[in-house]
């Protein structure tokens, strides 16, 4: 038996499918910029990804893992995963 093979998702779709399932909830989603010199001064706070809460401009989640949390919020499948 052979081990069936993942589907890839590219990182820009992950981030589509996560932003339109958390417009429903009135979030987005963010990926937080690097400056050219290096790390960002916010990168301890926030990590690489994090959600905003739209109607209060509150921060909500960060140190966001695109794969898992992809797959808590039911976007990404089992069969699938995200490309490197």
């Amino acid at each position: 038996m052979h081990k069936a093979q993942k589907v890839r998702v590219s990182e820009r779709a992950l981030l589509a499918r996560i932003q339109r399932k958390l417009n429903s909830n009135g979030q987005i989603i963010h990926k937080l910029r690097q400056p050219p010199e290096g790390v960002s001064r916010w990168f301890g706070d926030l990590g690489a990804y994090y959600t905003v809460v739209a109607d209060g401009n509150s921060v909500g989640d960060t140190h966001i893992n695109l794969e898992l949390y992809a797959k808590e919020l039911g976007v990404l499948k089992p069969y699938e995963e995200v490309a490197s």
